[in-house]
């Protein structure tokens, strides 16, 4: 696999265009280079990543991360809760937990969501630019004007108003029915 750097020549400014296209952002063009992690240049911190975390995957299309930060975050919360208690084959990861519990849950719940949220944002722009590049990559294969290919990324990339609105009623759900347990 292609390291950032590797995907994205800084020097190259159809890259740079493309990414634009691909991001509506000017932004992301700009941190780019520093999230790719040159010598010299030190990664960048994202904080609306970091405050906003699945919302912010969500936000931004980056659909199979958002998923995956929510089993990770739910398997832990329920194993920190003993809920996995029910199942025979998790009951002894559900035991230690359980003697300390709700105390322990609580705490350990709150510092494993600050720990998601710390990586993420330090992660974002790199796991952002990663998809960037292969969907470019992908869309250059099948797309030789680069007045369309332009138009697909536009298309692909930039935000989902609809997936945060979804990610939003998630939570809501998610909250309501932690509250109820």
């Amino acid at each position: 696999m292609d390291t950032p750097t590797q995907a994205l020549p800084p020097e190259d400014a159809d890259w740079c265009n493309y990414l634009f296209s691909y991001s509506h952002s000017k932004h992301y063009v700009d941190c780019w280079p520093q999230a790719s992690g040159p010598k010299g240049r030190r990664p960048r911190f994202h904080w609306y990543a970091f405050v906003f975390s699945d919302l912010w995957l969500l936000y931004r299309k980056q659909y199979r991360l958002a998923l995956m930060y929510w089993v990770i975050y739910l398997v832990t919360y329920a194993l920190l809760l003993g809920l996995l208690a029910i199942l025979p084959p998790l009951q002894f990861l559900a035991e230690p937990v359980q003697e300390h519990a709700p105390q322990f849950s609580w705490q350990a719940t709150l510092l494993a969501g600050l720990t998601m949220r710390l990586l993420l944002g330090g992660f974002a722009y790199r796991l952002y630019l990663r998809q960037a590049s292969a969907t470019i990559r992908k869309l250059q294969t099948r797309v030789s004007n680069p007045e369309d290919l332009n138009s697909q990324l536009f298309l692909k990339g930039g935000v989902s108003m609809p997936a945060l609105a979804l990610g939003m009623i998630l939570h809501m759900a998610l909250n309501l029915m932690a509250a109820l347990v």
